[in-house]
């Protein structure tokens, strides 16, 4: 398994003491967890303790192809916005900017636009102000492969995020991008898996077993759904099964067998 980075202190003086002991203690349950569903829930509950929002969210983009991946169920006005999100989503200056330059900086549309040059601009139009004119979102950003990143993003209504907000995401953000890395390693790790099966076979039926489709699989390991299907079908072959339940018992069955 990976580290545990030693970057917290970075952004110590922009955050007070209080705030600084209380982030500290909270790191060990995000390295604790050991599935993406209990990945993301940490996540997300560790942004709503620090930073003022109205919700959060936890996405993996692929800024070539246009797509994103929520990793936990959207709220219905969200939903149905999808579409245009993915439709506009490099119109939003954040994603254009890590798709330029990286996803290393925690940042807002504010950062880029504000007034009437944020009121012009094609993803605000389709998709920020369907959901409030005054809709506020910061992101921060890891990698996971070329232009393929995961974010925790926060939102709230009417006020930009201040500095402070962002020393936040900042603070976690090596550790998010740890703790996922940490994560995608264990996860092959903690199962005895047939010898035949290749480690990015490993890797995809993991992840399958995780209750993920192809396209969150591919997203997750930087990889096309079509690759992934791939993967899935000779997985099967080397399993001996003809779909994605009885893999799924094959898995559970392994597990078993470990803890005994």
């Amino acid at each position: 398994m990976g580290g545990y980075p030693h970057t917290l202190g970075v952004m110590r003086s922009s955050l007070s003491a209080s705030v600084w002991t209380r982030l500290s203690d909270q790191l060990p349950r995000l390295y604790a967890t050991r599935t993406l569903d209990e990945f993301t829930s940490v996540a997300r509950d560790l942004a709503a303790q620090f930073v003022a929002v109205e919700t959060t969210s936890v996405n993996v983009f692929d800024l070539t192809r246009r797509t994103v991946q929520t990793l936990h169920p959207l709220q219905p006005a969200t939903q149905r916005l999808q579409p245009a999100f993915r439709r506009h989503m490099l119109a939003n200056p954040v994603l254009a900017h890590y798709r330029e330059h990286g996803p290393q900086e925690v940042l807002q549309m504010a950062d880029f636009l504000r007034g009437e040059r944020l009121e012009r601009n094609e993803f605000y139009q389709h998709y920020y102000r369907p959901l409030h004119p005054h809709f506020q979102g910061m992101a921060a950003p890891w990698p996971i492969s070329g232009d393929i990143c995961a974010t925790l993003a926060v939102h709230r209504l009417r006020r930009p995020f201040s500095e402070t907000d962002r020393a936040v995401l900042i603070a976690l953000r090596p550790h998010l991008a740890q703790a996922w890395r940490n994560l995608a390693s264990s996860s092959t790790a903690r199962t005895s898996w047939p010898a035949t099966l290749s480690p990015r076979e490993r890797e995809t039926l993991q992840w399958l077993a995780e209750g993920k489709s192809n396209p969150e699989i591919g997203a997750i390991l930087g990889i096309s759904p079509r690759t992934v299907e791939k993967h899935t079908q000779r997985v099967f072959e080397k399993l001996g099964v003809e779909n994605r339940a009885a893999a799924l018992r094959a898995v559970l069955g392994q597990r078993a067998e470990a803890r005994n």
